[in-house]
Order: C-alpha cells, then structure tokens, then sequence
C-alpha cells in the first residue's frame, strides 16, 4: 500500500537516519497526499521549516504479524501504526540525502570498515546494501551538514553500528579503544527467550481504541468521546480517521473534538 507521511525538513532527514520514530507512541500516514500536504504545511509552519512530503510503501499484513494487529489499524485515508518503521519503506523523500554515486562509494566504504572491525571477509560480513549501512551514511550527512568543519568520532560511529547491525555484533565484544572486535564466549546461563514487556499502556487509551473500532456507531461516539475527555497528543490525528464516518452523530462529535486541537 502506498502512503505519505507529511512533515517538515529536519525531520525528514532526521527519519532517512532513524526511520519512523513514533510520536506519541504511534506514526501516522495517509493514501490521501493532499491531506499530507495539509499536515506538512502545519508542522513546517511551527518548525519554520519547509514542507516534505514522503512517500512511502507499508505491507500492513507484514506489519500485522510483526507488531500485532490492533498496532497496525486503517481507518478511511488514514493508517496509524503503533511502534518504529523501518526508513527502508520510503520510496520518495524530496529531501535527498546525497549523490548517489557518492552514497555508493560512502556505505562501500563503511562496509568496509565495519567489516575490518569485525575482522571478516567482506563476503562473510555487513552489504554495502545492508539498510543500516544507508542509517550510518544518512548519520554522517547528517553530522557533518550540522557540523561540515567537524570530525566523525569512530567510537560512536561504531555504536551505532552496534545498535543499526545487531546481528552482526551479537557475538562479539568490542573494544572501544583499539576498535577491535573479539569473540565473546556464550554461557548457557546467557541465553535466555525473556523478551522485555512493553510499557504498560494507559488503559482509557486502549479502551477508547477498542470502542473506536467497533461496527456499532453508538460504541464509536463512547470512544470518540473518551479520547477528548482524555486528550491524547495526537488527538488531531484520531479524530481525521473518523471525519467520514457513515454516522451523521460521530461525524459532528468528531468535528467538535478536533476543534479543541491545536492544530486545527
């Protein structure tokens, strides 16, 4: 499914590095690009920055078997997706990172480096293609425009490479000073499936998104106005799923809540 995402400059560059980073625990696109750029001009004329739009490619099944299908909900033109999307989903962004011959000849070169650290062949180590390769050279574009008489510090670099290319550095330990990578020995202590829960979630928002979901009308107004009462940061962008709800009584309500958002 094609998307955008409206947003301003800065944080456009800053998503080519870390990818959607949710807001208010959720990220929001939208199939209608006239509503984007509507939403574009609003957070530009805030940041003053200029407006970016970007297009971009979700596969809202995939995405349903990754996070779990109530994050990952469509409403009318609107998606809203509760977790981190990966940058790779962009197929237009008119805030270009650089050249791309010279992005080639940058991620090459940083395969290559991470490989050295590594101490493995390139054939056995990261891709140039490797999507957080294009995170680290999107990092350092990023750090020299901020900064272009400034130096890139390798220890930093390389943490970042650790968080970006995990499944490369899972097995070793690294030595910060001498920029080396060693073998680290697993102990069957070690290895563990506990998997770290997430925060506990504000039970009137989950009762307000269960209500916004349902087929009955009267449930969805509950909802509806739960969530004013609530006043959640990115109550705009709820109350844009349901501006053409097939109910005339949830409509009014939910042109009434958006009239308490600031960005109306």
């Amino acid at each position: 499914m094609v998307v955008y995402h409206g947003t301003h400059t800065r944080n456009a560059r800053r998503i080519q590095i870390e990818g959607f980073v949710p807001r208010a625990k959720r990220v929001w696109f939208t199939k209608d690009v006239n509503y984007a750029r509507r939403r574009a001009k609003t957070k530009a004329g805030r940041s003053n920055g200029r407006p970016v739009v970007l297009t971009c490619k979700l596969n809202l099944p995939a995405l349903r078997k990754e996070l779990g299908s109530r994050r990952v909900v469509q409403q009318g033109h609107v998606v809203v997706i509760s977790g981190h999307i990966s940058a790779s989903v962009i197929i237009r962004n008119p805030v270009q990172p650089i050249h791309q011959e010279l992005a080639n000849w940058i991620n090459q070169e940083l395969a290559n480096w991470i490989n050295t650290v590594l101490g493995v062949k390139p054939y056995k180590g990261v891709s140039p293609k490797h999507a957080g390769i294009a995170r680290l050279a999107g990092w350092i574009q990023h750090r020299t425009e901020a900064n272009p008489t400034g130096t890139i510090n390798q220890k930093e670099l390389l943490q970042l490479a650790q968080q970006w290319l995990p499944e490369y550095f899972r097995n070793v330990r690294i030595d910060f000073d001498e920029l080396r990578a060693f073998p680290k020995p697993i102990s069957p202590e070690a290895i563990s499936d506990f998997t770290e829960p997430d925060p506990t979630p504000d039970t009137r928002e989950e009762e307000a998104l269960d209500l916004l979901l349902s087929d009955k009308p009267e449930q969805r107004i509950r909802g509806m106005t739960l969530l004013s009462k609530y006043h959640p940061p990115d109550l705009f962008d709820w109350c844009a799923m349901f501006l053409n709800d097939n109910d005339l009584e949830m409509r009014v309500l939910t042109l009434e809540t958006m009239v308490q958002c600031d960005d109306v």
